[in-house]
């Protein structure tokens, strides 16, 4: 059993890094349509395949918490932006059923 477990954890390893670089790869300006198409289309297989694995995207909007995310930066908050609320994602987060894979790595605005 502890076998099995150390294979998800590869596979996890293994495919939240090619999450990142899709979305990276999506993120450069001047892709024509059909590369942003192609890629799109990878991008959706590989969150479905993870997803019938049980492994899920963390949500980070909304407020910080400390148990799925990661704070990496702080910013003033303010009338528009309360304290301990998400103001950016630099990292995306993944849990496999209730265990945290990666936290989420956040910007979180804090009270001066």
């Amino acid at each position: 059993m502890t076998e099995d477990i150390k294979e998800e954890e590869v596979k996890e390893e293994e495919a939240t890094p090619s999450l990142d670089n899709i979305e990276r790869a999506l993120a450069v300006e001047g892709l024509t349509d059909d590369v942003k198409k192609g890629l799109e289309m990878i991008q959706e297989s590989l969150i479905n395949g993870l997803k019938e694995e049980g492994i899920e995207e963390i949500a980070a909007d909304g407020e910080f918490d400390h148990n799925f995310h990661m704070a990496i930066q702080t910013m003033p908050a303010d009338d528009e932006h309360p304290a301990d609320t998400i103001a950016q994602v630099f990292q995306k987060g993944y849990k496999l059923h209730d265990r945290i894979l990666r936290p989420a790595m956040v910007v979180v605005y804090k009270e001066n």
